[in-house]
């Protein structure tokens, strides 16, 4: 081998190495991301509940009408 090749070689693999190392970064990054949303939309859910039975109270709308 060269050393062209050599430095080549050396240069893809750190290249592999960090590409790697970032993908599993952004994996955590998207899982954190993946729990953050389902938190936000259960929190959503609860708070559309609780004004819907607001709003039911407020206005005299029973759920059995």
């Amino acid at each position: 081998m060269t050393t062209g090749e050599i430095v080549m070689s050396c240069l893809a693999a750190l290249f592999s190495i960090a590409f790697g190392l970032w993908a599993r970064r952004l994996d955590k990054a998207l899982d954190l991301l993946e729990t953050i949303q389902i938190d936000m939309h259960e929190v959503a859910v609860r708070t559309e509940h609780r004004l819907t039975k607001l709003e039911s109270l407020v206005y005299g709308v029973h759920e059995n009408d």
